[in-house]
């Protein structure tokens, strides 16, 4: 807080262009997008993880 009551005009406007441009470019369209994405590759990742412990198990009987 310290440092934002004391920073200058200019980096005041440089901070506030870049968290604008985040903000523009990610709504919740584009948060469910990555959202579900993240969810089928942990899906998919976890899926194999099972697959290597099954055939493990198998070899080892």
């Amino acid at each position: 807080i310290q440092h934002a009551l004391h920073m200058s005009q200019e980096e005041r406007v440089a901070r506030w262009q870049v968290m604008s441009k985040v903000l523009w470019n990610s709504d919740v369209s584009r948060w469910a997008a990555a959202f579900i994405k993240d969810l089928a590759a942990n899906k998919a990742s976890r899926t194999r993880s099972k697959m290597a412990l099954a055939t493990k198990e198998s070899d080892n009987r």
